[in-house]
């Protein structure tokens, strides 16, 4: 006899708990659904942050096009800190770059001293060294502004 009203004691206790368990679950599930209710704020996009590097580059080759654009393949030789920039060239890899010209809203170019050292880049020889500003974009390696020649 005791033993019976030691396993009825015990499953009434297993059914309670489990009984328990589920009130539980129910308050939390309520309290995910008045959460996943609640109006989202509107995020901002994701910010891209723009990397540039300082960099000393040592010319390999320079490639005039028909269009009087040119690319320059170089060896980087040196990376400077920049900062508030990530700066993601590596010491010792080559880069094809590619010269960042401004222009106004006619497509000119701005004549400027930036301009005017950019275009003397077209002119370097293997060998030469500059030191400029570069970043990666979509289209591969930009040089954005040339510090020393």
């Amino acid at each position: 006899m005791i033993k019976i009203s030691t396993i009825l004691i015990a499953i009434s206790l297993v059914f309670a708990s489990c009984k328990s368990d589920n009130t539980q679950k129910n308050d939390n599930s309520s309290l995910q659904d008045t959460i996943s209710s609640t109006p989202k704020t509107p995020q901002p996009p994701a910010q891209i942050q723009m990397n540039r590097s300082n960099v000393i580059i040592e010319v390999q080759v320079v490639q005039k096009n028909a269009d009087n654009t040119f690319s320059l393949k170089g060896k980087v030789l040196e990376v400077k800190e920049v900062d508030n920039y990530p700066s993601i060239a590596v010491q010792g890899e080559t880069y094809l770059l590619k010269p960042f010209f401004r222009t106004n809203e006619d497509m000119k170019l701005i004549e400027s001293e930036q301009s005017k050292n950019m275009k003397e880049l077209a002119n370097l020889k293997s060998g030469d060294k500059f030191q400029a500003y570069i970043s990666l974009e979509n289209n591969g390696w930009v040089i954005q502004e040339v510090l020393k020649k």
